[in-house]
C-alpha cells in the first residue's frame, strides 16, 4: 500500500475487508490523497467507504435465470 502512496496519483481505491488495517495506516499518514474503499469501514476525512449485500446480486442474477 505505501508503495502505491508514493506514486503520483490523486486516489486509491480497494476492495475487501483484508485491506481495513493497511488502509488506516496509509489514509492516515496520507491527508492530501483521497482514498475508496469498497466493502468496510475505515474512518477518516480523506477517505469514502462503500458496503453492499454481497448476497443480493446472486438473489438477482437466480432470478433472472428462472426467468
Amino acid at each position: 500500500m505505501m508503495g502505491g502512496c508514493r506514486r503520483p496519483r490523486r486516489m486509491c481505491v480497494t476492495l475487501g475487508y483484508l485491506f481495513e488495517d493497511a488502509m488506516r495506516r496509509v489514509v492516515a499518514s496520507h491527508p492530501a490523497r483521497r482514498f475508496i474503499h469498497i466493502e468496510g469501514m475505515v474512518p477518516g476525512d480523506n477517505i469514502a467507504c462503500y458496503d453492499f449485500r454481497s448476497e443480493g446480486g446472486g438473489f438477482l442474477a437466480g432470478l433472472v435465470a428462472g426467468l
